[in-house]
C-alpha cells in the first residue's frame, strides 16, 4: 500500500512539474509573442491597412491581446495580462432545439410503467402507447412489438431545449396576475400545443419493455424511423424577443399552427440575469408560402434588423425585416444556383446502409458586417454592401477551403468598398487564415501563426505531453478585422 502511495505521489509531482514547467515558459514568453506568415496565393500587400485582432488565454489565467498588421504579421502587438480568477469560460449556447422523445432508459428497483413517465413528462402523450405494449409484457421477460404511432397521440410529443440559459416561465393563470416559475414540461407543452405537428398515418414506432419476476419495469425503450421526425430549428434573439423558424432539414406539416408556416416569435422579459418566457406571446409574426425553404435567420450586425433567407421554387431572397413592426424594408434577390438533389449514404441504428435522396441548397449561412452582408453555401459566397440601411449585390465568389465548416468556423470579415477580407480560425490554435478578394478574384491568401502555439513538450517523451494544455483562442474574443 506504500509503495502504491509513494508511486502515485511521484507520478503527480511530475505532471504538476511539467504544467509548472508549461506555466513558467509562457510567463517568461509573455511579451514575445511573434506571428509568422505563409503566402498560398496573391500578394500580402493587399492587406496593407487591415488588422486582424485575437485574443488567447492558458489555464484560465494568462491572457494575451494580439493586434496583427496583417500585411506586416512581425510588427504584432501584444498585451498581457494575469488574472487571479479564470477567464474564458464558456458562454451559453442561445439555440433552440426542439425533438421528439426518444430512446432508452433502464431503471433499478421497483419502479412502475407511470412512475416511469411521471419521471420524463415530455413522455407522458405516450403513456397509452407504453401501458399497451406492457399489458403484452410478461413478468421477467423483455418484450419488443412495432405499432402505429397515430393509434395512440394525433400529434408529435415534442421537448423543448433552450440551450441551458437561466429561463423561467411567464404562466397565466386563470384570475392571477403572471407568475414566474421554472418548468421545463411548461415549455415543450405549449410548443407542443401550438404547432400540433401531425402524426403520418403509417408511422410505426417499436417499443421495447423488459419487467422483472415482480412485474417490475427495468428497461423502456423507443425506436421511431430513421430518419426521426426532428424539426430543426434556425432562432436568433433580440433584448425582448426569441425569434426562430424551421429549416430545410424540417419535414413538418403546419396546417394545425396558427397563421401556418413562417417566422415566429416568443416574447422575453429579462430581470437581472434571468429570462422569462411569455408563453402566451407564442405567435407566427411573419408568414411565409408553405412551400418556401428557410435557409438562414440572423440580425444584422448592429441588432436592428433580421435578415431572413429562403428559397421558394428555383429563386432565393434574403428579407430585411423591422423586429419590432415585422415590416419587410427590404426584400432582394440572392444569385444561388437553384436546388439539386443529391444521395445520401448512411446507416441506421442497427448498422443497415440506408440511401435516400435529399435535396441541396447553394446558401446554408450568412456572416452580417458593420457594412456588408455575406451569404455562403458549399461553393459560393454572394457579397452584398449596405449603406444607408440598403443592401446592393456586388459580386460572388468561390468558398475557399478554411471558409468552410469543420474543423474551421468563418468568423470574421471586413469591407472597405473595394476589397472583401474573410478570415477563419482553427478549433484548437491560434492565428487565423485570410482571404481577400476583388471583383470576385481571390488576390491575396495566407496563414497566420503566433508562436503561442509552440508549447513546450517532454524532450524524452514527445509522445507523453498530453499534461501541456495548450493555448486557447478567448470566447468571444477570438476574431475580428477591421479596415484602417
Amino acid at each position: 500500500m506504500k509503495k502504491a502511495f509513494v508511486l502515485f505521489a511521484l507520478c503527480l509531482v511530475l505532471v504538476l512539474g511539467a504544467v509548472s514547467i508549461a506555466f513558467f515558459h509562457l510567463h517568461q514568453d509573455r511579451n514575445q509573442v511573434t506571428v509568422t506568415a505563409e503566402t498560398l496565393a496573391g500578394d500580402p500587400t493587399q492587406a496593407a491597412g487591415l488588422t486582424a485582432k485575437q485574443s488567447a488565454q492558458y489555464n484560465g489565467r494568462l491572457r494575451w491581446d494580439l493586434t496583427i498588421p496583417l500585411d506586416r504579421p512581425e510588427a504584432t502587438a501584444t498585451e498581457f495580462s494575469y488574472h487571479q480568477t479564470p477567464i474564458g469560460e464558456p458562454q451559453p449556447s442561445h439555440d433552440l432545439y426542439m425533438y421528439v422523445p426518444n430512446g432508452t432508459r433502464f431503471f433499478h428497483g421497483s419502479s412502475t410503467l407511470e412512475d416511469a413517465v411521471e419521471g420524463s413528462p415530455e413522455q407522458k402523450p405516450l403513456l397509452p402507447m407504453f401501458q399497451d405494449v406492457a399489458s403484452r409484457t410478461p413478468n421477467g421477460k423483455r418484450y419488443s412489438e412495432t405499432v402505429t404511432l397515430k393509434d395512440y397521440v394525433d400529434c408529435y410529443p415534442l421537448v423543448v431545449d433552450l440551450g441551458g440559459l437561466p429561463y423561467g416561465v411567464l404562466h397565466s393563470g386563470e384570475g392571477s396576475a403572471k407568475d414566474p416559475f421554472w418548468d421545463d414540461f411548461a415549455i415543450s407543452q405549449a410548443f407542443q400545443d401550438f404547432f400540433s405537428f401531425p402524426v403520418p398515418e403509417d408511422e410505426a414506432w417499436t417499443v421495447t419493455i423488459e419487467k422483472d419476476d415482480q412485474g417490475n419495469l427495468l428497461e423502456l425503450s423507443t425506436e421511431c424511423p430513421y430518419p426521426a421526425f426532428s424539426p430543426n430549428v434556425i432562432s436568433t434573439f433580440s433584448e425582448d424577443s426569441l425569434f426562430f423558424t424551421f429549416d430545410q432539414y424540417s419535414a413538418a406539416n403546419f396546417e394545425h399552427t396558427p397563421g401556418g408556416f413562417g417566422l415566429y416569435r416568443l416574447g422575453l422579459v429579462r430581470e437581472g440575469d434571468s429570462v422569462f418566457l411569455d408563453l402566451d406571446s407564442l405567435a407566427n409574426v411573419h408568414p411565409l408560402p408553405e412551400n418556401a425553404v428557410v435557409l438562414d435567420l440572423t440580425d444584422s450586425c448592429d441588432g436592428q434588423t433580421l435578415l431572413l433567407t429562403y428559397c421558394l421554387g428555383k429563386d432565393y431572397t434574403c428579407e430585411v425585416l423591422d423586429p419590432e413592426t415585422m415590416t419587410v424594408l427590404q426584400s432582394f434577390p440572392v444569385p444561388a444556383d437553384p436546388p439539386s438533389p443529391v444521395m445520401v449514404h448512411t446507416e441506421d441504428t442497427q448498422g443497415n446502409e440506408i440511401s435516400y435522396e435529399e435535396t441541396h441548397w447553394d446558401l446554408n449561412g450568412s456572416l452580417p458586417g458593420e457594412n456588408f452582408l455575406v451569404l455562403y453555401g458549399d461553393a459560393r459566397f454572394h457579397l452584398f454592401s449596405l449603406e444607408n440601411g440598403t443592401y446592393t449585390y456586388e459580386f460572388s465568389a468561390p468558398m475557399e477551403e478554411h471558409m468552410l465548416y469543420y474543423p474551421y468556423e468563418l468568423l470574421s470579415g471586413a469591407w472597405n468598398g473595394e476589397t472583401l477580407a474573410l478570415a477563419s480560425v482553427s478549433e484548437s490554435t491560434t492565428g487565423l487564415s485570410l482571404s481577400m478578394f476583388e471583383a470576385g478574384e481571390l488576390v491575396y491568401q495566407g496563414i497566420y501563426e503566433t508562436s503561442l502555439n509552440d508549447a513546450p513538450v517532454d524532450q524524452e517523451n514527445p509522445d507523453n505531453s498530453y499534461y501541456f494544455d495548450p493555448v486557447h483562442l478567448l470566447s468571444g474574443s477570438k476574431l475580428t478585422l477591421t479596415w484602417a
